[in-house]
């Protein structure tokens, strides 16, 4: 495992993202662009949950306000997924 950056401009500057896999799918949250505007995407393997300010934003969205829900029907709550961006995977761009 890589260790994660020290702060988040250090995360934006490796324009990298966080994983979560799970026996239903992988969890990332991934830094980019949208309508001219740098954000954090929230993604369940390729379909997109919604958009944040911050990684830990839409961490806290997706684990403890539960604003996130999956098209598939997925029950989120149910999935073993870290509340600290500490238990997720980093994986730095190549």
């Amino acid at each position: 495992m890589i260790a994660p950056p020290g702060s988040l401009a250090e995360a934006w500057a490796m324009n990298g993202h966080w994983l979560c896999d799970t026996p239903q799918g992988v969890f990332r949250i991934a830094r980019t662009r949208l309508a001219q505007r740098e954000c954090f995407a929230v993604l369940l393997d390729d379909a997109l949950l919604g958009t944040c300010d911050t990684a830990e934003q839409g961490l806290r969205l997706l684990t403890q306000d539960r604003a996130y829900k999956a098209a598939c029907g997925l029950d989120i709550s149910r999935l073993p997924i870290p509340t600290s961006l500490a238990g997720w995977t980093f994986a730095p761009a190549s």
